[in-house]
């Protein structure tokens, strides 16, 4: 396995860039090529993911490739405004329940502050 800060040293390494460079990579991709590599987010990446993620990036973009990136964008985008849209509710939700208990307690304090002092009066 490979770690991140293996995979930089070895970046600069003269054959390592060669064979990078045949890839259209540069020394300063290396953290982004990592973690496109580390499939699983472990912080290191085994012989395959390494394979498997250096075989995908070979090459071009498709148009199918960036036709899919982009829908999927679009779905993350819309899920994400739909769940702020949610949180709102839910915040207008809460602000109205605590308005609600404040207000209840209150009137309960002021109620109780009445009796007291009807109370003494008498």
């Amino acid at each position: 396995k490979v770690t991140l800060q293996n995979f930089e040293r070895r970046f600069h390494d003269t054959d390592v860039r060669a064979f990078f460079h045949g890839l259209d990579l540069e020394p300063s991709d290396a953290w982004i090529l990592f973690s496109l590599l580390d499939n699983d987010g472990s912080g290191d990446v085994d012989s395959q993911e390494f394979v498997e993620g250096l075989l995908k990036l070979k090459g071009p973009a498709r148009a199918i490739d960036l036709a899919v990136l982009s829908r999927d964008l679009k779905t993350c985008v819309k899920q994400a405004q739909a769940s702020q849209q949610r949180l709102q509710r839910l915040e207008a939700l809460l602000q109205a329940q605590f308005s609600n208990m404040f207000s209840m307690s209150s009137r309960r304090a002021e109620a109780e502050g009445n009796e007291r002092k009807n109370f003494f009066e008498v």
